[in-house]
């Protein structure tokens, strides 16, 4: 009997690099299974039991003392390879270490502000496509026939455009009401609004539902340092100059509305006329932040930065509203399912652009010269701080902007009569700290004289489109 020689694989070879990326995304799509399935368990376990446990806010800390230690470890194993690897800047001038981290830094800023002013373009390999004729374009969508798109630093933002209904010959009646605008959140796409655009649509209004860069049925960026804060700022800017938006009603949730908040100041007087925030925020600075807020931020902090791209979207969905059906859910995640984890709808991005990090920290203790240079050594590592330092000049624009339309303040070829509504769910994690905090910077004479403290909707969570659409939809008639 010959004995038959044992396989080798080169591993430079097509079928061993197949062979591994095989086992890679089995192993990976194993390891995001469990996650999801211990996530939506232990979420509505606790959800069963509560009434009989200690507050929610103990819950949280516990699961904070258990994600803390694993994401320091996480960091650390992140960091060392950099370090040993710049070891040889310990031989060079302080001087020569401070350069580095401000050429850096002035990288960091060149790529924001010229996403911002519209001028970066993604090169073709750093974007997913997303074709009508492939699996993430959702051929079963009821408004397939009115999705429209526009270019956006050269990747393509897709938009939902429903009209009010044909008339006798054909044509689209001209608008009765004020167009609205939605803008839906991080981890979420236009799908959001399906349950609401129907009710607006037959009330006479010209509906919008915008999605993202990096967001539903948009082309998807491959490389998350490539998009910034000021990207999504872009978008709404480019969408507005787009469809020539004129005296229309802005509906934020969750991080569309920060978006719109920060965009404001950039668009044209008569765009828009208004601003319906629904479970929305500007980051909060820390004499605003509560202690629920607090280990709330925490929480979500840790989250994404340990379990991201090992939890799905309809994971997080079913985290924030546990109660929403399979299918729904799964609708959620519907435009990422066929696509890398390094293309999905990242929260890590956004984590912590809602830091309350004192503004005396990222302004003046930076800017010290023994930490340039202990950011010489990492400077991938300090990116992210980086990008909050640039971002946190967008808020201060957003409120003091806001301080100036409270006040009356601004000239005339700025001035605008922009009314305000803010809707929380009773039931959301975020609650009341951020509904309050929201309210003061928008101050009271901004918001429509029917909701001065805003409107918390009984029984409503994270997703009051969900549970809540109808009251949702009048609440916005209402205002519009």
């Amino acid at each position: 009997m010959a004995w038959r020689k044992p396989l080798v694989l080169n591993w430079g070879s097509e079928k061993a690099q197949s062979v591994t990326l095989t086992a890679l995304c089995f192993t990976r799509c194993f390891l995001r299974m469990a996650v999801e399935q211990i996530v939506v368990t232990i979420r509505a376990a606790y959800e069963s039991i509560s009434v009989f446990l200690l507050p929610y806010i103990i819950f949280q800390l516990f699961a904070i003392s258990v994600l803390l230690p694993t994401y320091i470890l996480q960091v650390l194993i992140g960091l060392i390879p950099n370090i040993f690897g710049n070891i040889w800047c310990l031989i060079l001038p302080w001087n020569k270490l401070i350069e580095q981290t401000e050429s850096h830094r002035r990288q960091l800023a060149m790529l924001a502000q010229l996403q911002l002013e519209g001028k970066y373009i993604f090169r073709d390999d750093d974007l997913i496509r997303v074709e009508q004729s492939g699996k993430e374009w959702m051929k079963d969508l009821s408004w397939n026939e009115h999705t429209e798109e526009l270019s956006v630093c050269g990747a393509r933002a897709r938009f939902v455009h429903l009209r009010p209904e044909e008339g006798d010959n054909g044509s689209c009646s001209p608008p009765t009401k004020k167009p609205i605008l939605f803008l839906h959140g991080s981890r979420s796409w236009s799908y959001m609004w399906r349950k609401i655009m129907p009710r607006l649509l037959a009330e006479g209004h010209e509906i919008y539902a915008l999605d993202w860069i990096g967001h539903g049925r948009s082309d998807k960026p491959t490389r998350r340092e490539s998009v910034t804060f000021q990207l999504h700022m872009q978008t709404l800017m480019a969408f507005v100059n787009h469809v020539q938006l004129k005296d229309a009603v802005l509906v934020g949730h969750n991080w569309g509305g920060y978006v719109a908040l920060c965009s404001i100041p950039y668009l044209p007087p008569s765009s828009c006329s208004g601003l319906f925030l629904v479970n929305s925020f500007l980051p909060c600075q820390p004499n605003e932040m509560g202690p629920n807020g607090r280990v709330l931020y925490g929480l979500w902090f840790l989250l994404t930065r340990v379990l991201d791209g090992y939890v799905s979207q309809s994971t997080i969905t079913r985290l924030m509203f546990y109660e929403i059906p399979g299918e729904d859910a799964k609708g959620y995640g519907a435009p990422y399912r066929h696509l890398p984890a390094n293309s999905g709808p990242s929260v890590e991005p956004f984590a912590y652009m809602s830091t309350g990090i004192p503004p005396h920290f990222l302004k003046d203790l930076r800017e010290k010269p023994l930490w340039k240079v202990c950011e010489a050594f990492c400077l991938k590592g300090f990116n992210d701080l980086n990008t909050l330092a640039l971002l946190s000049e967008r808020i201060d624009g957003a409120r003091r902007y806001l301080r100036e339309n409270r006040s009356g303040d601004q000239d005339e070829t700025t001035a605008r009569r922009l009314r305000s509504v803010v809707v929380f769910g009773e039931r959301d994690p975020l609650g009341r700290g951020y509904k309050e905090a929201l309210l003061c910077v928008i101050g009271k004479n901004n918001m429509a004289d029917w909701a001065l403290d805003g409107i918390m909707l009984e029984n409503g969570g994270h997703y009051p489109m969900e549970k809540k659409p109808g009251d949702v939809a009048q609440l916005i008639i209402r205002f519009a």
